[in-house]
């Protein structure tokens, strides 16, 4: 049996492991298209806020 964590079960956990938080309302619905509960496509605003959590601490 298998421990599979949705995308947005990962990433919430990523953010808080790194202290980051951000607001949902900052990201529009144009922001996150969820295709289905392994897949998402993130844009704008909510693009960025990924793109920091997962950028190397140098």
């Amino acid at each position: 049996m298998t421990d599979d964590k949705s995308v947005m079960a990962v990433l919430v956990e990523a953010a808080e492991n790194k202290g980051m938080w951000s607001d949902i309302s900052d990201f529009s619905d144009e922001d996150v298209e969820c295709l289905n509960q392994d897949v998402m496509i993130f844009r704008g605003k909510a693009y960025e806020f990924i793109d920091r959590l997962f950028q190397s601490s140098e």
